[in-house]
């Protein structure tokens, strides 16, 4: 970490800050003063002032989200398990990580979360349902409203069944992958169609009484999210590399900052022991972190200390309370630094040359150079 800390510019670390200063500013506008458009955004401080008001973005902390706390108040997992019976508490725990999972990866929004309603099982009759609902919302022009454009997965779909020349045989494809729209390759079919998405939901289904026993607190009564994480990575999608070298990934992240909200984390997030030495990052992320450390290319290894390092500035440049901004807040935020990049439409300039660093992220040609201004 002392060596990412001092590759650090420090007015790239204002800037990254000043961000997140601002979307709190906006947050506590809104929760403590009750303000609402034009007022919301009046005099408020920030060089990004006028980016988030044309630009819509998350808060700093995940679980200030109004998606988050709806599909947290929608599961009600606190209370499903006080009513459940003593000897249904590890399936009710299994159906509560496949909510989340289905919830969040196949339509990532409330309104799907709230047509979907809590699943009890996984199988045929789930997935019926779950395609019912897209072809309805289909029918109905509501697919906007049922597909969220902020994840890979479900973004894919609803592009498809949005575009202007969207027809039955754009929805048979997403259904069934049939037709003559039909697409191969594992990649594909599992980002373009239900059919993919519900094989990688199988593997999880699998393996979820796994996940359960690792959110079980250590002899010391701690829980860890790596033990999630190391077991969440098996399954496709949901970690990147090969054999040993594999690590947890983006779907990984966001499945584990959902259930660590609930009682399958005993204590919460108070209680894990690795809340601030282990944290997953998705492709967003490493872009972000290319920007503020005016990188080309990212080793896997290096995302910690590097995210580490970001964090440790808190206590110099965040406006809020330091100590209550994690590591995941910055992970989180560094999505949506990268955003501000397209949002604004810039070219940024390279200022490390490529050395035949391949990362394994890097899959597709994304037009992410380094850094703000000159290097």
């Amino acid at each position: 970490m002392p060596a990412a800390r001092e590759a650090l510019h420090l007015e790239d670390v204002r800037r990254f800050y000043s961000l997140l200063n601002t979307r709190e500013a906006i947050r506590k506008r809104r929760a403590g003063l009750g303000l609402h458009g034009r007022h919301l955004y009046q005099g408020l401080p920030g060089e990004f002032a006028e980016y988030l008001q044309r630009y819509k973005s998350t808060n700093v902390h995940r679980v200030d989200d109004a998606t988050t706390k709806g599909l947290h108040a929608f599961c009600a997992a606190e209370k499903r398990l006080q009513i459940c019976r003593p000897e249904d508490t590890e399936l009710v725990k299994r159906q509560i990580l496949m909510n989340f999972a289905v919830w969040r990866l196949i339509g990532g929004t409330t309104a799907f979360a709230g047509e979907v309603g809590f699943l009890t099982g996984w199988g045929a009759s789930e997935k019926s349902h779950i395609r019912d609902i897209i072809a309805k919302g289909f029918e109905d022009n509501r697919v906007p409203t049922l597909l969220s454009d902020a994840y890979s997965w479900p973004r894919r779909m609803r592009q498809t069944l949005t575009y202007s020349n969207a027809t039955a045989d754009s929805l048979e494809m997403v259904l069934h992958n049939t037709g003559k729209l039909a697409v191969k390759g594992a990649v594909l079919i599992a980002n373009a169609t239900l059919v993919g998405k519900f094989k990688v939901l199988d593997m999880l289904w699998a393996i979820s009484p796994e996940v359960i026993e690792a959110a079980k607190p250590n002899e010391y009564g701690h829980t860890s999210m790596e033990r999630v994480g190391n077991v969440l990575k098996t399954v496709p999608f949901f970690g990147s590399g090969l054999g040993c070298t594999r690590e947890a990934g983006f779907f990984a992240k966001e499945l584990i900052q959902d259930l660590v909200d609930t009682p399958i984390f005993a204590g919460g997030r108070t209680n894990v022991a690795d809340h601030n030495s282990y944290c997953p990052v998705g492709p967003g992320s490493i872009n972000g972190l290319k920007l503020v450390f005016r990188r080309e290319w990212i080793y896997p290894s290096e995302t910690l200390p590097m995210i580490q390092a970001l964090h440790s500035f808190a206590g110099d440049f965040f406006e809020g309370t330091p100590q209550e901004l994690d590591l995941h807040d910055i992970q989180f935020q560094l999505c949506e630094f990268q955003k501000l990049v397209d949002g604004f439409n810039v070219f940024w300039s390279c200022s490390t040359p490529n050395h035949g660093m391949m990362s394994p992220y890097e899959s597709n040609a994304l037009k992410f150079i380094s850094v703000f201004g000159t290097a």
